[in-house]
């Protein structure tokens, strides 16, 4: 037995279709019991009672560069001091002066202290070459850069942007074979673009450095500083969302696809002394036609490849049991891919830290491999060649209609989902991560997606957990379309037709449920736990593709005792070491943690609890006190300093201080209250389906999408603060302005109030 265990583990048995929960029909069309979310231009004035531009540097870096803690797994400013990141997408090109500065300041008011800013650095320009750089696209990132740094908020530059507008752009005099699209002249065609190619091919790699060379090493106009030398530069991500081991390398073009076989025939020269050693190893297996990206010809030295999906859990077993042979080629195929990936990563990161001498840090990748939970190790170990690690990550229910990837429109169907029910999850939520031993760890993107209804649950859960697992920073999806709040919700797309967009979290309930979240997460208010899970990952396992102890995205197939139970993400943070010996691997006796027959899980930390029977995850931390969840079935809820009873059907309410004190001592607490948000005259009736399989769903069908404004769900709580000190409660607006004295009751060392029902925000002090 590979682990070290003091009490044995087994791994109950997961389905592969997800229960989702069902809400009552009230809950999801009527729009009576709520209140108008009116939101007006931000004056920023002093007399906001609620505004952490504070929470910032003066101006971002003004402490010098941000850099990595002495043991890897975390940064700190250039001055020593802990630093995490509670951030958003930000790709506002469309953006005036003024609107940049606008957005920067109301996102350092809601608790924002970085930005993830993605640039298209190749030109677009008829008749570029590969090395030609997009003067405009730097000029914006530029801009992006300087307005976010007068407002203490770092900018995370994603460098490799290639694909972007790939389809729509003439690139005919890049000489890349097998992508020399030319849009003008090929209205039938339909466009490709260069997935995976930067990796292997050194025309594009020289090309990616010409651009980088060109953004980062001129002086910047609007700061007076060339990027390479500012510290207000969190972080330089050299890929996003592309990947060797993803579906996307079954696409390349033949040409490239060659090019790769040709450099797999020598690496494998190299590792067995000869194309013949390496048949032999292969006990002279050949890919079956059908199977094969590219057929073998050993005589002009092209090695052939799988169709990626054969190494998955699903292409591994779909014919039974399989040969050794066959098995051997696989894992060096997944071993060759991968390395390739590395080599990329780690010239890339020499050539921006040791050629261009940049001190800001590099993020290698972000994404997923074609089997998440038998080949992401594989896909992470490559991010090692960086700084960090890092991954996209984001919470879906079920949704289904024609345009379901982008957009909500009357017809579609549906299923809400929540992650404070585990077991009825077919994914993991994103504060699952399981990080790299000394290195720090981030989402680089996340969204409860909507039409989702429990995104109120998000901030809470990513800032709970997120900091339980000490990750260091949380990035939100979709913040471009307004410098503020997107008031709009229902877009029109022509004249008979309207549509919510799916990924923006400029919107009530995500965006509003920053600033507690954001305080408690950057602050540190709620402890990281020690590690329940280290596991030592060796490389034969990770390139064969044998199930790990535990995985952060689909739950095993199988069980057997060699698995970790995967709600220890739950009770503490899980580390993976990759190379190391397995025999070395450690796991925390859970039983005194995860109790299955009572629903719930403890931190060991003893600050959060999750009781998924209900739903209802509690956190009480000196400095960080709430509950969210299906509250009215929770019933009375007591924490060390906070009583909560609540007859909301779905809630988030988070207490954290606004000057570092414990709640029980604070002269000023924010208390956050969150619930459903839906527009005005949304609509849904209840519709049954079948899946491709035969299994049946219960969910919703969209009747209306509705119009603007966004309608919140009325707040019914009742609060209780433990604190002698404190004698008044005042609600916010959504702008963190005073708006109204809240009747309060002293009961000992109690102050007792019930919360207005539209309610974003109490001031208690």
């Amino acid at each position: 037995m590979a682990f070290q265990r003091i009490g044995k583990l087994k791994l109950t048995v997961f389905f592969a279709l997800a229960i989702f929960v069902r809400v009552p029909a009230s809950a999801q069309d009527a729009t009576d019991d709520a209140w108008v979310f009116r939101y007006t231009e931000n004056t920023f004035s002093a007399d906001a009672a609620l505004d952490l531009r504070s929470l910032n540097e003066r101006q971002a870096g003004e402490h010098g560069f941000v850099r990595l803690a002495p043991d890897g797994n975390s940064f700190v400013r250039g001055d020593g001091q802990p630093i995490r990141f509670w951030g958003v997408n930000a790709i506002c090109k469309k953006f005036s002066a003024e609107q940049w500065r606008q957005q920067a300041r109301w996102l350092a008011k809601i608790g924002v202290n970085m930005i993830r800013y993605s640039v298209a650095l190749p030109s677009h320009a008829t008749g570029a070459h590969i090395p030609d750089s997009n003067a405009e696209e730097i000029d914006t990132l530029w801009r992006a850069v300087a307005a976010m740094k007068a407002e203490g908020i770092y900018t995370a530059v994603i460098d490799y942007s290639v694909l972007t507008d790939y389809a729509n752009v003439d690139r005919s005099d890049w000489d890349l074979p097998g992508y020399a699209f030319n849009p003008a002249s090929a209205k039938d065609k339909k466009p490709n673009c260069p997935w995976a190619v930067m990796f292997f091919n050194s025309k594009l790699r020289d090309g990616f450095k010409s651009w980088l060379r060109d953004a980062y090493t001129r002086p910047n106009p609007y700061t007076g500083v060339a990027l390479i030398n500012e510290p207000a530069i969190v972080l330089n991500q050299l890929v996003t969302e592309d990947s060797l081991l993803w579906y996307t390398v079954n696409g390349l073009a033949p040409e490239q696809m060659r090019e790769l076989s040709r450099q797999y025939g020598t690496w494998l020269k190299t590792r067995y002394g000869s194309l013949e050693n390496a048949r032999k190893q292969w006990l002279n297996v050949a890919i079956p036609e059908g199977k094969a990206l590219i057929q073998d010809n050993f005589e002009a030295e092209i090695v052939g490849l799988y169709n990626i999906w054969e190494a998955t859990r699903d292409g591994r077993r779909a014919n039974g049991p399989m040969d050794p042979g066959k098995s051997q080629r696989l894992s060096d195929q997944i071993e060759f891919l991968a390395d390739t990936m590395y080599g990329f990563y780690q010239d890339m990161g020499h050539f921006f830290h040791d050629e261009l001498r940049g001190r800001s840090l590099v993020l290698c990748g972000n994404w997923r491999a074609a089997d998440s939970v038998n080949m992401q190790d594989a896909e992470r170990w490559t991010y090692s060649a960086g700084d960090m690690i890092a991954e996209n990550h984001f919470f879906n229910g079920i949704h289904q209609g024609r345009d379901s990837g982008w957009r909500v429109q009357a017809g579609d169907r549906m299923v809400w989902r929540t992650a404070l029910k585990p077991l009825e999850l077919d994914d993991n939520p994103p504060y699952f991560m399981k990080q790299i031993a000394g290195r720090a760890a981030i989402v680089t993107s996340t969204a409860w997606v909507y039409p989702n209804l429990y995104q109120s649950e998000g901030p809470f859960l990513c800032a709970v957990y997120g900091s339980l697992a000490g990750l260091d920073g949380i990035n939100w999806e979709g913040f471009s379309s307004q410098p503020e709040y997107d008031m709009q919700g229902v877009v029109p797309i022509n004249p008979t037709t309207d549509f919510m967009l799916t990924w923006n979290c400029a919107r009530p309930p995500i965006a509003s449920s920053f600033p507690a979240a954001a305080l408690a997460f950057r602050n540190g208010y709620i402890a990281c736990g020690k590690p329940v899970v280290e596991e030592q990952c060796g490389f034969k396992a990770m390139w064969s593709g044998e199930t790990p102890a535990i995985s952060d995205h689909e739950l095993p197939v199988s069980a057997n005792d060699r698995h970790v139970d995967p709600l220890a993400f739950l009770v503490g943070p899980v580390l993976a070491t990759y190379g190391g010996d397995p025999t070395e691997s450690k796991v925390t006796d859970l039983l005194p943690y995860i109790d299955r027959q009572a629903c719930r899980v403890k931190s060991n930390t003893g600050e959060i609890e999750l009781d998924y029977k209900t739903g209802v995850c509690s956190v009480n931390a000196p400095r960080a006190q709430g509950a969210a969840g299906f509250l009215a079935q929770a019933g009375a809820i007591h924490l060390h300093d906070l009583d909560i009873s609540s007859r909301d059907t779905y809630a988030a309410i988070l207490a954290v201080p606004l000057d570092g004190q414990p709640i029980a001592s604070s002269s000023r607490i924010l208390i956050q209250i969150g619930t459903t948000v839906r527009p005005t005259g949304w609509s849904t009736r209840p519709t049954t389906w079948k899946t491709k399989q035969g299994v049946e769903i219960s969910g919703e069908e969209v009747v209306s999408t509705g119009k603007a404004p966004w309608k919140i769900a009325n707040t019914h709580a009742s609060l209780v603060v433990h604190n002698s000190g404190i004698t008044k409660c005042t609600a916010l607006d959504p702008m963190g302005r005073r708006s109204l004295t809240v009747p309060i009751v002293r009961e000992g060392d109690g102050l007792k109030f019930d919360a207005p029902p539209d309610c974003l925000y109490l001031l208690v002090e």
